[in-house]
């Protein structure tokens, strides 16, 4: 009697591969959205920016206080939404446009205010 062995079916076979295929569509898909976060982080900061720049551009001269914070405001990528002037101080408001990610496009605000530049 000779011994022969039994054929086993490999239903197994190129798993590895589906499971490989799916670690690097779930890297993909947490890169892209790691990266449209980072870029709203930055859209943060650079509205932040902005509506400080612009507050104390505004408050530089009051007499032309909002004239001043929007000329800023739109040199630093910002669009101006609001501009109070009450006696030394400017209140500003602005909206930068973040990044664009799987169509959606959101604006941030940000808001500052700033008073006399200079001694008192």
């Amino acid at each position: 009697m000779t011994f022969r062995p039994r054929r086993r079916i490999d239903r197994d076979r190129g798993s590895a591969t589906v499971y490989a295929l799916a670690l690097v569509a779930g890297l993909v898909v947490f890169s892209v959205l790691a990266l449209g976060f980072a870029g709203f982080a930055v859209t943060k900061h650079r509205a932040a920016a902005a509506a400080d720049l612009a507050a104390l551009a505004g408050a530089a001269g009051p007499a032309e206080g909002c004239a001043l914070a929007e000329s800023t405001a739109s040199r630093n990528g910002a669009r101006l939404t609001s501009c109070v002037v009450d006696g030394p101080y400017v209140t500003v408001s602005v909206e930068v446009s973040a990044p664009e990610v799987f169509g959606f496009s959101p604006r941030v605000p940000a808001r500052a205010r700033a008073g006399p530049v200079g001694p008192s």
